[in-house]
């Protein structure tokens, strides 16, 4: 086995360490996440029974659609319910885990050796319990909900779509992949652009923790305008890699929303299309 399949399966387990504790909160987590799919979903799946029974029905009466009103604001604050519940449950886990692996690393950094902290960054150093925690963090969340609650969501309502019109819906597996190659080439930049960010805000992090520690040395010698520059420098290229980020979010989200929009446009075409020739 390679070193770093190794790595990885060693860093997998001690996660899996660090979870276990908490296994009855993952529990209702996930029995949060399944009520929310669930929720999310049978508007979904009733919503046209319940529009022809309305529309179509004989001599529709206000009790139809009280009943109708009524029902969707059950429906949507059991959803919101669940929602709040593996939300909370997950936001606690994680900064949990973050607490703990936070405390964790501290006492590792001071049990080193003085050669260590020789050769380290000071920046560095401190970038490991702000940024480096922070994307971990975010990781923990996208890791948890994406398997368990997105992923699941996604094919229950592409279930339903199939079951109402599969001619519908290949429609829109058409469309799909189309979004999804975009939506990997914007996070494969944005994932750069982050990396560059995080290594920008360390190297500043240094600077300035280096100059204020030696704050005496740098008057002593008249280096002030020199240490300016230098964090100049290091903010300027934080700036670059921070608006980097900011275009991609910026160009992102329309592009995925024109694909979305382009989507609707010619399921609504294609399916006027199937209700005029009387398919659907």
């Amino acid at each position: 086995m390679s070193k770093p399949k190794s790595k990885k399966r060693s860093t997998f387990i001690r996660l899996i360490q660090l979870i276990l504790p908490y296994k009855g909160l993952i529990l209702f987590s996930l029995i949060c996440m399944v009520g929310f799919n669930i929720f999310t979903a049978a508007p979904v799946y009733y919503a046209k029974d319940i529009v022809d029974g309305i529309v179509y029905g004989d001599k529709p009466e206000l009790k139809q659609y009280f009943l109708v009103g009524l029902g969707l604001i059950i429906v949507f604050g059991l959803k919101g319910i669940f929602f709040f519940g593996q939300n909370y449950s997950i936001g606690y886990l994680v900064q949990r885990l973050i607490t703990r692996l936070r405390q964790r690393l501290f006492n590792h950094m001071v049990g080193l050796s003085f050669s260590f902290f020789s050769r380290s960054k000071t920046g560095d150093l401190v970038s490991r319990f702000t940024n480096d925690l922070n994307v971990f963090q975010n990781t923990l969340v996208i890791g948890v909900t994406g398997p368990f609650r997105d992923i699941p969501r996604f094919f229950m309502l592409l279930g339903i779509m199939f079951f109402r019109s599969w001619e519908l819906s290949l429609v829109t597996m058409i469309i799909i992949p189309i979004a999804l190659f975009f939506i990997h080439l914007f996070g494969l930049r944005n994932k750069k652009a982050v990396s560059d960010r995080q290594i920008s805000f360390s190297e500043l992090s240094t600077l300035v923790i280096e100059t204020i520690t030696g704050i005496r040395v740098v008057k002593a010698f008249g280096m002030e305008d020199y240490e300016k520059e230098r964090i100049n420098k290091a903010n300027e290229e934080l700036y670059s890699n921070h608006m980097r980020s900011i275009i991609i979010d910026s160009y992102s989200t329309p592009v995925i929303q024109v694909i979305g929009a382009s989507a609707g446009a010619t399921i609504v075409v294609y399916g006027g299309y199937l209700i005029i020739h009387g398919v659907i």
